[in-house]
């Protein structure tokens, strides 16, 4: 079943993780969290982590139902949003910020007449990250 969200959770013991070589496990892509005695692997199919994979991670991670853990997801999505929205800045420690940017007013090219058109100014949800992530994608 996890397949089907683009991930596979497979238990194996330390001595293999201690064996598998840093570049074989940046081949296959995956994250590794080792609890206890065990490891699980989460190999990505593809290049991107949607809501579903995420909240079915949050569900095998914490034992919970996949409904419960989509609802946390989703509320931890729609108030970063909600909050941007606002005006505010969302500060998440070790990952980054998300914070809401004024772009001036400025003078552009229509691409289908070729006229000269004026853009109005505009808010954008801009996203900052922190250098413990940025750390940990640069030598992934």
């Amino acid at each position: 079943e996890p397949l089907q969200y683009g991930f596979v959770c497979v238990s194996v013991s330390v001595d293999l993780v201690l064996y598998l070589s840093t570049k074989t496990r940046k081949m296959m892509r995956s994250m590794c969290i080792v609890r206890s005695h065990l490891l699980h692997v989460r190999c990505f199919s593809s290049s991107t982590l949607t809501k579903p994979a995420l909240a079915r991670i949050v569900a095998t991670e914490h034992e919970l139902s996949q409904a419960k853990s989509e609802r946390i997801v989703d509320t931890i999505f729609d108030s970063i949003v909600e909050t941007v929205a606002a005006g505010d800045s969302v500060r998440i420690g070790g990952f980054g910020s998300f914070d809401k940017q004024l772009y001036a007013r400025r003078r552009g090219r229509n691409p289908n007449t070729g006229e000269e058109i004026i853009i109005p100014e505009t808010h954008r949800p801009k996203f900052k990250s922190y250098p413990t992530f940025q750390k940990i994608v640069k030598n992934s």
